[in-house]
């Protein structure tokens, strides 16, 4: 699977911006109760002008902090997976 975010405004740290601990896709689905074990000191804050764009896996760890500076933070996200690895009831 992969995550497509294209940013329609301008995302400093400060407004919000998507924070990603990097390489904690590769551990696969995290399940809730083990979260507190991830090291959010490796925390990137992924800052965006408007019209940036970018790729992630959607098993990411990834979150947003509370804006500081409250303005547009808009994003528009398409996730793209292979048939096989959607639930068969979806169409």
């Amino acid at each position: 699977m992969v995550a497509i975010c294209l940013n329609l405004d301008k995302t400093p740290a400060t407004n919000g911006a998507l924070r990603v601990i990097p390489a904690s896709h590769k551990a696969g689905r995290i399940e809730l109760g083990y979260l507190p074990e991830y090291d959010t000191k490796r925390a990137v804050d992924c800052e965006c002008m408007a019209g940036d764009g970018f790729l992630m896996s959607p098993l990411l760890l990834h979150a947003s902090r509370r804006s500081a500076s409250p303005t547009r933070r808009r994003v528009i996200h398409f996730e793209y997976a292979p048939d096989e690895h959607l639930d068969p009831a979806l169409e």
